[in-house]
């Protein structure tokens, strides 16, 4: 996670006319909770979408075409790596 952070860090000058977009899935509300708030510590502009199976996060990615990604790898419904096939 900290190196996903630092170089969307780095990379937030590219995209400074423009909110980020992210997804975050996970089946933990605490867990998304934390992501959110690690994000918007560095984005604060960011739009955050959660979903906390990966149904529901293919829906968001569809819905929403998102910058960032941020997957569990084992959720209920289906999975991170089923998310990403």
């Amino acid at each position: 996670l900290a190196a996903s952070l630092r170089a969307l860090q780095r990379n937030a000058e590219h995209v400074a006319n423009r909110a980020l977009t992210i997804v975050i899935a996970d089946d933990d509300d605490a867990m998304r909770a934390l992501l959110a708030a690690a994000l918007r510590s560095i984005a604060p502009q960011a739009v955050i979408h959660q979903a906390a199976d990966g149904v529901a996060a293919i829906d968001l990615v569809e819905r929403h075409e998102p910058d960032v990604l941020l997957l569990d790898l084992e959720m209920p419904r289906l999975d991170g790596i089923g998310v990403c096939t």
